[in-house]
């Protein structure tokens, strides 16, 4: 029965078809309008209405040179995206009473025993002193631990992935906080790393396997990896920059062909389809058909403020466990209080809309230049799109 229900919802996803009159769908038309002023060379976009594939949308092209058409299947760097699925995992080891929430980091990688706090910087001094508490498991899922960026010796680590997850975090233990764990909310890419090693040491499995027998394949999510294997390059788009008018292909590192680092806080490569699972279980409750991966109250807790007033990324959002929160619509990028999203480098984005049932995943490859226009654009059509049902 599970893979009976994975199985059709991922062939409805595959063979979505028009929710209009044809001649094109208002979502299908606004990326398209984006793909013919040059602006991306390509993207996909998913909209989901109480668990029914509203609309699919693949346009423009995978590869500009050779014309290849983007593809619902495409396959695409999420990056930050990441973030959430990471916390999922653990709170799959908090279900299993295998961590708690406001346990301290320490308890389990006692390299961060000790560590400092900055209290005074300037160009020429650094005063550190002991920070009031140890930062927790809640303070990294929040970004309010105080983690900075990357030390100096691995700066850069999430392009060049040239370390693995447990070099990269024994170097970060021995950076000081830049604030009193919880006092602020800081966005720390860093912090969901050191989760994802938290990940590793109390599964004893690397954090790809482990998120891949306990997320990716009890839910379907078939194409959701780390490291794509050489079969699937042909699923992933071109990468471009953005300048002077014109798209570029962008010097990066598309396949990751040497990469060791498995990123816990934007290392996964996913499709649309993928992403639209993981954000119906959530919506779902922590269920997916016949599967269940967390529980309700799980997913209520990871999908609640725990940022109080603090100010984060947006003014009207607050944070919860690996997602932001629309506390105010007013200064929020959503209509709806109580959706939950997350982005990611390139311009991909997934959001939940609870009031309203759905769930919009959009996706695409533009690495430099550009606006977020044409996201915004999709956020717009996509809950008309959705009101229709």
């Amino acid at each position: 029965m599970r893979i009976a229900q994975i199985t059709y919802f991922l062939f409805a996803l595959a063979t979505a078809g028009p929710c209009y009159p044809a001649g094109g769908t208002p979502i299908r038309e606004s990326l398209q309008a984006f793909v013919e002023q040059g602006t991306v060379a390509g993207a996909v976009g998913l909209v989901l209405k109480n668990g029914s594939v509203v609309s699919l949308e693949a346009v423009g092209y995978r590869d500009l040179a050779t014309r290849e058409p983007m593809t619902p299947d495409a396959l695409f760097q999420v990056h930050s995206m990441s973030k959430p699925v990471t916390c999922a995992g653990i709170m799959t080891l908090i279900e299993l009473g295998r961590l708690r929430l406001d346990d301290p980091v320490e308890q389990y990688l006692p390299d961060f025993r000790g560590q400092k706090m900055v209290v005074k910087q300037d160009a020429s001094i650094q005063v550190l002193s002991r920070p009031p508490r140890p930062i927790t498991i809640r303070d990294l899922m929040t970004h309010t631990s105080g983690m900075g960026d990357y030390p100096e010796a691995i700066r850069g680590l999430g392009d060049k992935r040239d370390r693995t997850l447990a070099d990269a975090v024994l170097l970060i233990s021995q950076s000081p906080v830049e604030f009193a764990p919880g006092s602020k909310w800081q966005y720390s890419s860093v912090g969901i790393n050191i989760l994802g090693r938290i990940i590793e040491v109390v599964s004893g499995q690397p954090l790809d396997r482990f998120l891949t027998d306990r997320i990716f394949r009890p839910l379907g999510m078939r194409d959701t990896c780390f490291f794509p294997a050489p079969e699937k390059w042909k699923q992933i788009p071109i990468a471009y920059d953005y300048s002077d008018g014109r798209l570029t292909p962008a010097a990066v590192d598309l396949y990751r062909k040497e990469a060791k680092l498995a990123s816990a806080a934007g290392g996964l490569f996913s499709t649309a389809a993928d992403i639209g699972i993981f954000c119906q279980t959530f919506l779902n409750g922590g269920r997916f058909g016949a599967t269940t991966i967390l529980t309700a109250q799980s997913v209520d807790l990871m999908t609640r403020i725990h940022t109080g007033d603090l100010a984060t990324n947006q003014a009207g959002n607050g944070f919860g466990l690996g997602w932001s929160i629309t506390r105010d619509p007013r200064g929020s990028s959503f209509p709806s209080a109580g959706t939950f999203s997350h982005g990611g480098a390139w311009g991909t984005h997934m959001w939940v809309d609870r009031e309203r049932q759905m769930v919009a995943v959009f996706l695409t490859h533009r690495v430099k230049g550009g606006s977020n226009r044409e996201r915004e654009a999709f956020f717009s059509v996509a809950v008309t799109a959705a009101g229709r049902r």
